[in-house]
């Protein structure tokens, strides 16, 4: 865990973050997204090419082109 300086960048903290967050105490943690953006309700995981859409239209909303990132970018 990153100081608290740093805590904005810190993957752990996010982390912890999200599962306090969400509540989830068993299954994956990031399930599959269904119509209306919302989490499907039977525990399933979000695909990977999801996982890609997601991730580029949050780079697209800050300005970012998303061409050249992948999920490995992540």
């Amino acid at each position: 865990m990153l100081d608290e300086a740093d805590a904005h960048l810190c993957p752990v903290r996010a982390l912890a973050d999200w599962i306090n967050t969400t509540a989830i105490a068993k299954g994956y943690i990031f399930h599959k997204i269904g119509s209306g953006e919302r989490p499907v309700t039977k525990d399933s995981p979000m695909t990977s090419e999801q996982f890609l859409e997601l991730f580029r239209n949050n780079l697209l909303d800050i300005g970012i082109d998303p061409s050249p990132y992948g999920t490995h970018s992540f």
